[in-house]
């Protein structure tokens, strides 16, 4: 799945749950949210942030046509543990 690099984090996530026919419950309060989160870090991205600032962030950038997680989140979550993602070999 591609994204725009001008679109939001938020719309990207909106793009993806719609394409995969994904629960979106991220405008209900008390709903876990579905989340982009960094594939290094764990970190969920900001969902006001546009794809391209993330493609040129300094420390932990994004790489066009790279990977991202989509996952839903506990409220008070503020990313995910990045080794449930990763295959150990």
């Amino acid at each position: 799945m591609f994204f725009c690099s001008k679109w939001s984090v938020g719309k990207a996530v909106d793009y993806a749950a719609s394409l995969a026919s994904l629960k979106n419950s991220n405008n209900i309060l008390t709903a876990r949210k579905l989340r982009l989160c960094h594939p290094q870090t764990g970190e969920a991205l900001q969902m006001d942030d546009t794809l391209l600032s993330l493609l040129s962030h300094p420390e932990t950038p994004l790489f066009n046509g790279g990977d991202v997680v989509l996952e839903y989140l506990e409220n008070q979550s503020s990313g995910l543990e990045v080794s449930d993602y990763i295959s150990q070999v």
